[in-house]
Formats: structure tokens, C-alpha cells, sequence
């Protein structure tokens, strides 16, 4: 469990790919730091990038498939619901609510046919903005929520598609432990709670 301070405080957790004996090669680091105000939960990512590029050109697009990419998962305990945000360079955005991990256990196994935008949020529900510098481009965002306060767990992880446009695939890393890449592994995901330091 992670102890997450009141802004302007803030911890650190790093991005890594636990499910390889090394690190890829072209892997660059990044990371998160978080910290919390009450209904609000505020997160820092730099991320050390070769190579920064989207094509996407606006809301909710599949942010993933067109190019770097960073996400946020964030599930308030005990809810089974839990949240999929996206930011991408230039602050373009997808938000995703899934009602439980239920579903995406069904859509990979055919059992719950529908597709990702079946679970969109279509209007703004966090704040971001994005900064791209010379080696790395960062993001931050603001995330209200009326069970961010003090003494309150969440369950979360933060990934990253690192993409490069000559390069085939995606450099991929994550904050959580994962032993197979798949991001939506609640078993992997960290827990946070909010605290007063």
C-alpha cells in the first residue's frame, strides 16, 4: 500500500517492465508522482521519450493505436467499477468506465461482445494538459472524484505505450508488477491511500 500525501507533497512510483527479465531495448523510464487535495486527485508523469508523435486528432480515440500514450486506471475501493484514462501528446484524451473487470475478462473470451467504445465517458471528466520538452514530454492531470479524501484506498496503475513511428510495436511499460503485459490485471495494481503528511 502506498501512503499518498496531501498536495503539495507527492510520492513517486516508477514505470518498469516487470514481466521481462530486462528492460526492452529502446525502453525509456518515466514517472508518476502523485499527490491529493480533497475531491481531487492530482497526477505528475514525465516521460523520457526519443521520439514524441500522435496522429490523433481529437476526443476519444483509440489514443493507444495512434501513437505514444500515457493511462491511468483508477478503481475507489470497494467499488467494482474503475476508471481508463488516456492522455496523449497534445492533450488529446479517452475516458473509459468499465463496470467491473467482468467485462473485459468477457470480451476477450467472446462472452461480452462489445467493444471499448460501449464503455466511453463522452464529456471531459478530468482536467489534463500535456508539455513536451527536448527528450521528454509530460503530462498532468487533475482528477475529481468525491471519494478522494483522507483515509480512503484506490487501487491503481499507470502504463505507457512508448511508440516510435520506424518501429513496428509499442514499447510498453507499466507502474504495476505485471508478470504478462495486460494492463487490466487488478491483481498487479498497486493501492493507494490517502493521507495527511
Amino acid at each position: 500500500m502506498i501512503s499518498v500525501p496531501a498536495f503539495p507533497r507527492t510520492v513517486s512510483v516508477a514505470l518498469g517492465q516487470a514481466w521481462r527479465p530486462t528492460p526492452e531495448e529502446g525502453f525509456r523510464p518515466g514517472t508518476v508522482r502523485l499527490a491529493w487535495k480533497p475531491g481531487k486527485l492530482v497526477v505528475h508523469a514525465e516521460l523520457i521519450d526519443d521520439a514524441i508523435h500522435t496522429r490523433a486528432k481529437g476526443f476519444n480515440e483509440r489514443l493507444w493505436e495512434l501513437g505514444d500514450t500515457f493511462e491511468m486506471f483508477l478503481r475507489p475501493l470497494p467499488d467494482e467499477a474503475y476508471l481508463e484514462y488516456h492522455v496523449a501528446p497534445g492533450n488529446h484524451v479517452l475516458q473509459l468506465r468499465f463496470p467491473s473487470d467482468r467485462v473485459i475478462r468477457g470480451q476477450r473470451d467472446g462472452s461480452d461482445p462489445r467493444p471499448p467504445e460501449a464503455f466511453l465517458i463522452p464529456k471531459k471528466a478530468f482536467e489534463s494538459e500535456t508539455q513536451i520538452g527536448k527528450g521528454k514530454w509530460e503530462v498532468r492531470a487533475t482528477i475529481p472524484d468525491a471519494s478522494v479524501r483522507l483515509g480512503r484506498q484506490w487501487k491503481f496503475s499507470f502504463s505507457r505505450y512508448d511508440a516510435t513511428p520506424h518501429r513496428e510495436h509499442a514499447i510498453l511499460s507499466s507502474t504495476s508488477a505485471h508478470t504478462v503485459v495486460d494492463f487490466h490485471d487488478q491483481s498487479a495494481w498497486k493501492t493507494l491511500v490517502f493521507a495527511q503528511e
